[in-house]
């Protein structure tokens, strides 16, 4: 694990070593891959050394 960051009362984002990004429930620990998108295209980070969390972002 590269980055956690928590998004809301219920969720963490965590980035990996391999830039896979997951969401992890604080609840039931369900963890799902998180999809990055831009122009709704789908994109790969190219780094996953740092999390700067968007106030208007929501899950």
């Amino acid at each position: 694990m590269r980055s956690i960051i928590s998004l809301n009362s219920l969720h963490y984002l965590v980035a990996a070593e391999t830039k896979a990004w997951f969401t992890i429930d604080k609840q039931t620990i369900k963890i799902a891959p998180f999809k990055l998108s831009e122009k709704g295209i789908e994109i790969e980070p190219k780094s996953s050394r740092n999390i700067i969390k968007d106030a208007a972002a929501a899950l």
